[in-house]
């Protein structure tokens, strides 16, 4: 009974801060709601795996269009977490809306710091390639699906959730 009491004042706290949001800040919230959103991202997310791989396993010349369609991937997650985070009622802690924001937050910290392998060429090569191997942890996503069909994997996910909050609640970060 406690914890429905906490949920319903959540809910009603956030509602009142959304009545003084600007609507593209409430279209962010309505769009980051939606399942095609989730299905959109989850495909974005295949599709920059399958990239990855190529660019870690196929020789320089050969590299480019999988690295550009990268690129483009990139610019589809940095949109999907400015959407997330704009249309999160929770305000300045979003990050405890979902473990998957937080992840997601780091993962494009990991981009950004490959992005910044590119000039140094072949001398960067090992670093930007385990950094590709990091961004292939996106496939928590699918994760993030199954859950919803998958009792024990909703279980998981409800722990590592949890621990997940705390860690960020204790200003680990």
């Amino acid at each position: 009974e406690q914890m429905g009491r906490a949920s319903i004042a959540l809910v009603r706290e956030c509602e009142e801060r959304m009545k003084t949001w600007p609507k593209w800040r409430i279209r962010a919230h309505d769009l980051s709601r939606l399942r095609i959103f989730d299905v959109g991202s989850l495909t974005a997310v295949l599709i920059n795996i399958f990239c990855l791989t190529f660019v870690v396993s196929l020789p320089k010349p050969n590299q480019t269009a999988p690295m550009a369609l990268t690129q483009v991937c990139k610019l589809i997650f940095f949109s999907e977490m400015f959407v997330r985070i704009a249309g999160s009622p929770r305000g300045k802690h979003w990050f405890r809306e979902s473990p998957y924001l937080v992840a997601d937050s780091i993962l494009l910290l990991v981009a950004v710091a490959e992005l910044f392998c590119y000039p140094f060429s072949d001398d960067a090569s090992s670093v930007r390639n385990v950094l590709a191997a990091m961004q292939a942890l996106r496939l928590y996503h699918l994760l993030k699906v199954l859950e919803e069909f998958l009792v024990p994997v909703h279980v998981m996910m409800k722990a590592l959730s949890g621990g997940i909050a705390n860690v960020a609640s204790a200003d680990v970060f």
